[in-house]
Order: C-alpha cells, then sequence, then structure tokens
C-alpha cells in the first residue's frame, strides 16, 4: 500500500494567502452534569479556522482537531468554563 503524499508543507503553485481555512460545526463530549438525577452529557461544538500562509499549498488539519480532543482531555473530571477550553484550544493553535 502507498503512502499519501504530505502536501501541506509543499510551495504554494499560486502564492495567495488564504483566510479561515478550516472545520465547521466539530461536536465533541466535553463533560457531563448531573440535573434533577439525570446525566446529560456536554457536547460543545467547536468552530476552528487557522489562516493558511502565501507560501504554504494546505493547512495541517488532523493538528485542529487533535488541539480540540488534546483540551478537552486535560480538564476531564474538573470544573471549568467552556470560554477557558475555547481559550486554551486557540492559543494551541496559534503556536
Amino acid at each position: 500500500m502507498s503512502e499519501i503524499p504530505s502536501i501541506q508543507d509543499e510551495e504554494a503553485e499560486i502564492p495567495i494567502p488564504i483566510k479561515m481555512v478550516g472545520f465547521k460545526n466539530i461536536k465533541m463530549p466535553a463533560g457531563r452534569i448531573l440535573l434533577n438525577g439525570l446525566e446529560i452529557i456536554i457536547v460543545p461544538r467547536f468552530d476552528v479556522y487557522v489562516d493558511l500562509p502565501i507560501d504554504r499549498r494546505a493547512i495541517h488539519t488532523s493538528r485542529l482537531y487533535h488541539a480540540i480532543m488534546e483540551i478537552i482531555q486535560d480538564y476531564s473530571g474538573k470544573v471549568v468554563r467552556l470560554e477557558e477550553i475555547g481559550r486554551r484550544i486557540a492559543e494551541k493553535l496559534l503556536k
């Protein structure tokens, strides 16, 4: 079986920057609450975008998904505001 070529870091054939490349409505379980004896799973939706630099051909899409997953796992079992999760995801993607 042949490997799929990784084109993300290749030089762009047409060098133009593209803003807001990414995913919309990524749903990922982020926690649970107990309400009147009923356990409710919290499943927020995330929109995650990055800008494609002029010298790149594509973005690393798996990094967007993995950034969300990693930060949510960091907060597993902890009390946290969803805004804090969003801030941490943004910081990770900006690195």
